[in-house]
């Protein structure tokens, strides 16, 4: 799949790690980062179904269905990915 994202002109440092946990989960994810945060969750097809400006670190995808997302959460000038899944309810 391919996700297609206009990003500004600045340069986004790109990161691997990306503390998510519990992953699985039910839909309540804790995210290892601190200060404000964007993130943005797309379905495996590459449509945007979440996205929020937060300093909290927790994350709420209760709204979404089982399955498979990507997550990219954008920190401090770094941009993360990872994937993510959300089990039975």
């Amino acid at each position: 799949f391919v996700v297609e994202e206009k990003q500004s002109t600045s340069v986004m440092e790109q990161s691997s790690v990306l503390h998510l946990y519990p992953n699985p989960s039910s839909g309540v994810f804790n995210i290892g980062l601190e200060g404000e945060k964007q993130f943005k969750v797309y379905s495996l097809e590459g449509e945007l179904v979440f996205s929020e400006i937060s300093s909290q670190n927790q994350i709420n995808l209760n709204d979404l269905s089982t399955g498979a997302y990507i997550i990219k959460v954008q920190s401090k000038g770094k941009m993360y990915s990872s994937k993510l899944m959300i089990g039975l309810k």
